[in-house]
């Protein structure tokens, strides 16, 4: 009898409880395929609103970075400017490189790896790393030439807590 009244009493609120995670779980499955558009997840771009919440976490760290390194508003204006100017180049060797992340898709999705068709597909696109390699030191490098040396000190500090604004 006592266990028929728990029984009763907890009842409706189990109900409710199953029918609000089916819902979520509908929900949450249908968000995911209006998102993907019914394509795999390889090779897409990021949408606008991820891109807007990356530009703006890139912005909170450039605006921490620059509160943490004391920089002068010229400074701040230098380094924005460098950002800018790699920002274009990376978006013309983005386009360049999306030829080799489908054909190693591609030959992901093989039976088996062809370590060979791989070593071959990394070695011409070799020159397409390396400049990726360069851009990336050239703007470190034009970084340095904007800091006085003791925000240069403090930079190299940082270290491994900059994250992947630089």
């Amino acid at each position: 009898m006592r266990t028929h009244k728990l029984y009763s009493a907890i009842k409706p609120y189990l109900t409710i409880g199953v029918t609000v995670l089916c819902l979520t779980t509908f929900n949450a499955s249908a968000n995911a395929l209006a998102n993907n558009n019914g394509k795999s997840h390889t090779g897409q771009h990021q949408s606008r609103g991820e891109q807007g919440h990356l530009k703006k976490q890139m912005k909170k760290r450039f605006k921490m970075l620059a509160n943490k390194l004391e920089l002068t508003k010229i400074q701040r204006q230098k380094i924005r400017t460098v950002f800018s100017e790699m920002k274009t180049d990376k978006r013309e060797r983005r386009v360049s490189m999306s030829g080799f992340k489908e054909q190693v898709d591609v030959l992901a999705q093989a039976r088996e790896f062809d370590e060979d068709k791989f070593n071959t597909l990394y070695a011409s696109f070799q020159n397409k790393f390396k400049a990726l390699v360069m851009d990336k030191a050239k703007m470190h490098h034009a970084i340095m030439q904007v800091l006085t040396s003791e925000q240069k000190a403090k930079f190299s500090s940082m270290g491994k807590h900059r994250g992947s604004l630089f």
